[in-house]
């Protein structure tokens, strides 16, 4: 369903669509996940017609990774099992 749904021109839009107001948000916020973005994150996981929930999400964390990922390294990284001497 992901990738049949990933390539479909239609879909491309809608998920498109939904990020808009994230990325908006994002711009003006380029540093942190402050109430205004994390709300319009949670919006962007409300269904919509058509595209499938996973199609969504898996847009929703590519944009995360994209634009907050080097936020996270820190916080991966003491929570892996892995610590190196």
């Amino acid at each position: 369903m992901l990738w049949e749904q990933a390539t479909d021109p239609n879909i491309r839009t809608t998920v498109a669509t939904v990020l808009s107001p994230l990325r908006t948000s994002a711009e003006s916020h380029p540093a942190t996940l402050n109430a205004s973005v994390r709300q319009v994150l949670a919006d962007a996981l409300r269904p919509v017609d058509g595209a499938a929930p996973v199609v969504i999400a898996h847009a929703l964390a590519q944009f995360l990774d994209e634009n907050y990922g080097r936020f996270f390294i820190d916080s991966f990284r003491k929570r892996s099992r892995y610590q190196p001497g």
